[in-house]
């Protein structure tokens, strides 16, 4: 891994430990850089414009993407979408809690993390068409849906008080995560393989990739009207 400055100069470099197999996460807190990598299950948590190292968490072929989450108003890296499971941990790399699964249960589809909700939460997709949604603060299990397979990209997308799951049979579902009820369902033409969230003027809008190339835009997520448009390229978040 190295790390340079914006005219191209070297800052720093590490030849031990790279990114695998998962983006890293740059976050920045009390004036603070910090840049969160996983390599191969290690994480390892540095100074972003120094490399130092601020700590580590080693959960072996563990293969987690990190995620920036507030608990109790302070900062806390969350670890998902791993071979074995998922953990909350300290800035410092300290285990707070871990939440293991038979070995590639999860599956490889991105989780989602809504801190909207009374008890914040993250919704994590299990293979056979489940999702689990566990507590952020305890890792405690709160409910198990039961949706539909779901596409590799990112099929999870938590807005708020909602939760949107998007299946390979070309269905967008709407889950209250902390119920687990069902709010609607629709269907589409095609496996969605991609869900983002677009925020203008305090209006969230929710942009759906299926894998005809189309791309459909919905205006309110309170209900399932949409419209379409035609995709430029791949259909990708």
């Amino acid at each position: 891994m190295i790390a340079f400055d914006t005219e191209g100069r070297e800052l720093w470099r590490d030849d031990e430990r790279g990114v695998h197999a998962s983006d890293p996460l740059a976050q920045c807190d009390e004036g603070t850089w910090r840049l969160v990598t996983d390599d191969h299950g290690v994480l390892t948590i540095r100074d972003g414009l120094t490399g130092e190292q601020l700590g580590d968490n080693d959960w072996t072929a563990g293969y987690t993407t990190p995620v920036a989450v507030r608990i109790d108003n302070r900062l806390a890296l969350l670890r998902v979408d791993g071979a074995h499971g998922i953990e909350l941990c300290t800035l410092t790399g300290e285990k707070i809690w871990r939440r293991t699964y038979d070995l590639f249960s999860v599956h490889p589809g991105n989780s989602a993390v809504l801190e909207g909700v009374e008890e914040p939460l993250v919704a994590v997709p299990l293979s056979g068409g489940l999702v689990d949604l566990v507590r952020l603060r305890d890792g405690q299990l709160l409910n198990t849906v039961a949706v539909g397979e779901q596409a590799e990209r990112r099929p999870l997308l938590g807005i708020g008080q909602d939760l949107l799951v998007g299946t390979l049979a070309g269905e967008l579902v709407m889950i209250d995560p902390l119920s687990g009820a069902e709010r609607w369902r629709q269907k589409f033409g095609a496996s969605v393989v991609g869900l983002a969230a677009v925020v203008e003027v305090g209006r969230v809008y929710v942009a759906i990739s299926t894998a005809d190339g189309m791309l459909r835009v919905l205006s309110s997520i309170s209900a399932a009207p949409w419209r379409e448009t035609k995709s430029v390229g791949l259909p990708t978040s």
